[in-house]
C-alpha cells in the first residue's frame, strides 16, 4: 500500500477518524485527500506522485536486499499439485500436499525440476522431501519444523559455490568457486538451531586459480560455526 507509511503521505491526510461531512453535494465531495492542496497546480500534483513512486521503489529495494529470497511476484514456471485440508475444533488444521514443478525461475534463481511433498499437522510442517534440480545440480531436504524441536536432512550434489553465496555469506575477496557436495543434519529448536555435516568442494578455485578438491566437516550451535 503506497500510503501505509507516513513517509509516503500523512496518515491524517488520508483518513481521519471523524464523522463524514461535506458542505457540497454528496456527488462532488472528495473521497479522500492525498495531502496535496486542492488548489495545487498539475505540476505540483505530478511531482508529489513522482516522489511517492520513488519512495515505493526505495522500500522495495530495501526489502529485496534484506531478504535471502527474491520477491514472490517474480516467481515463474509451471507446476501440478494437490492439497487436502481438513479442520475441526478438536484437531485443528491438517493438510497434505504435493507439488511438481518444471522450468521454474525465481528472480535470479532457476530450477529445471521442483518437487515437494509433505504435511501440516498440529502446527508442525513436515517435508518428505523438497527436491530442487537444475542441470547437474541437486538439493534435497527432508525434515520437520514447528514443534519444540526441529529435525532434518540436507543433501547437496554439485551445487555451485556462487549459488550458495546467495544464502550464506562467504568471503567475497577470495573469489571462491567450485561445486559443493555435502550432507547435513538439522536439529535443535527455533531459538537455538543446530547443524552438523560433511562437505566437499570439487573443481575448486580461488581467484580463478584451480586448487585441489577439499573436504571437511562443520557444526553450528549457539549461533557459532565450528
Amino acid at each position: 500500500n503506497a500510503f501505509s507509511d507516513r513517509q509516503y503521505a500523512k496518515a491524517d491526510d488520508l483518513y481521519q477518524n471523524k464523522p463524514f461531512s461535506c458542505s457540497q453535494s454528496q456527488s462532488s465531495c472528495p473521497l479522500f485527500s492525498t495531502g496535496i492542496p486542492s488548489d495545487s497546480s498539475i505540476d505540483d500534483r505530478l511531482r508529489r506522485i513522482s516522489e511517492i513512486e520513488a519512495l515505493r521503489r526505495m522500500e522495495k529495494k530495501k526489502r529485496q536486499e534484506a531478504s535471502l529470497l527474491p520477491e514472490l511476484a517474480t516467481l515463474q514456471g509451471y507446476f501440478d499439485g494437490s492439497i487436502d485440508i481438513a479442520s475441526s475444533p478438536n484437531t485443528g488444521v491438517k493438510s497434505n500436499f504435493k507439488f511438481d514443478g518444471k522450468n521454474w525461475r525465481w528472480g535470479n534463481l532457476a530450477a529445471d525440476e521442483f518437487l515437494t511433498e509433505g504435511s501440516f499437522d498440529n502446527g508442525i510442517l513436515t517435508l518428505l522431501p523438497i527436491r530442487i534440480k537444475s542441470e547437474e545440480s541437486l538439493a534435497a531436504f527432508s525434515g520437520s519444523f514447528g514443534g519444540e524441536t526441529q529435525s532434518g536432512q540436507l543433501r547437496l550434489d554439485k551445487v555451485p559455490v556462487e549459488l550458495l553465496q546467495k544464502f550464506v555469506k562467504l568471503p567475497q575477496e577470495f573469489g571462491l568457486g567450485g561445486k559443493i557436495n555435502g550432507t547435513a543434519t538439522i536439529a535443535g529448536s527455533k531459538e537455538n538451531p543446530q547443524a552438523k555435516g560433511d562437505i566437499t568442494v570439487a573443481d575448486g578455485t580461488i581467484d580463478r586459480t584451480s586448487i585441489q578438491s577439499t573436504q571437511g566437516s562443520f557444526s553450528y550451535n549457539n549461533s557459532r560455526f565450528d
